[in-house]
């Protein structure tokens, strides 16, 4: 859904079908939140929770700030709206088809 929005942009340069497949691709992002912090929290020992969190936030804030600057640097170097969205996307596939692949989990064995 996320990916057909920012791919709908591509298409449309009138501001209300912009707004529209943006708000699209906003909606499909935000549906992830709610099962994101959940499974966070709920595999996170409880005596480092507060800080694993504070770290998440940390770590989103610096990718929010550095997204949008890209962005614009890229919007002002090409004058086109949509070579940026196609950069951040695939940016954004890199890095999840990166971080997405199969690694072993170790767990900690409780010593009797």
């Amino acid at each position: 859904m996320g990916a057909a929005g920012l791919a709908g942009t591509m298409w449309v340069s009138t501001l209300g079908p912009t707004i529209a497949v943006l708000c699209v691709a906003i909606i499909a992002a935000s549906m992830i939140k709610g099962p994101f912090w959940a499974m966070a929290t709920e595999q996170l020992p409880a005596h480092s929770a507060a800080v694993a969190i504070g770290q998440i936030n940390a770590l989103n804030n610096l990718g929010v700030f550095a997204g949008t600057w890209l962005i614009g640097t890229i919007r002002t170097a090409t004058g086109s709206f949509t070579y940026a969205l196609v950069a951040l996307s695939l940016a954004a596939s890199l890095a999840a088809w990166h971080l997405g692949r199969h690694r072993p989990v170790t767990l900690p064995v409780n010593a009797k």
